[in-house]
């Protein structure tokens, strides 16, 4: 979201994140964990979430995010704003704590790759595809 940065307020951009924010807390559970993340990112911890069920979370992310943007006043005509999101499991991808930070942020690193709106999955070489 750093393209945000450039064109919007700083008073503009926490008000995203705040409303952002809201909205991940009212689409996940009690028990997931939501932090900000490098500054302009959210880490979500979602415990005993497979990743199929992650991606299916990240899809309403989306979703929501779309509504959020085209109900607000300040970024109703901006078509620049996307959601990437990294997806990691543990322990199916790692069983090392610090790794599965790494493994999310090169899926997000390999969504940032693509236009829109990107989901993209952690995987180890034998993986099979979700």
């Amino acid at each position: 979201m750093n393209i945000l940065k450039s064109k919007y307020s700083d008073d503009n951009l926490n008000k995203f994140f705040m409303d952002y924010s809201d909205i991940l807390r009212s689409n996940l559970r009690k028990v997931d964990l939501i932090s900000m993340y490098k500054n302009d990112s959210f880490g979500i911890l979602m415990p005993e979430t497979s990743k199929q069920r992650a991606l299916s979370i990240a899809e309403r992310l989306i979703t929501v995010l779309v509504e959020y943007i085209e109900k607000s006043d300040v970024f109703s005509n901006d078509n620049s704003i996307f959601l990437k999101l990294g997806i990691s499991n543990f322990p199916l991808d790692t069983g090392e704590a610090e790794e599965i930070t790494r493994l999310a942020d090169e899926a997000i690193c390999e969504a940032m790759e693509e236009e829109g709106h990107k989901i993209c999955v952690a995987r180890r070489s034998n993986d099979s595809p979700i």
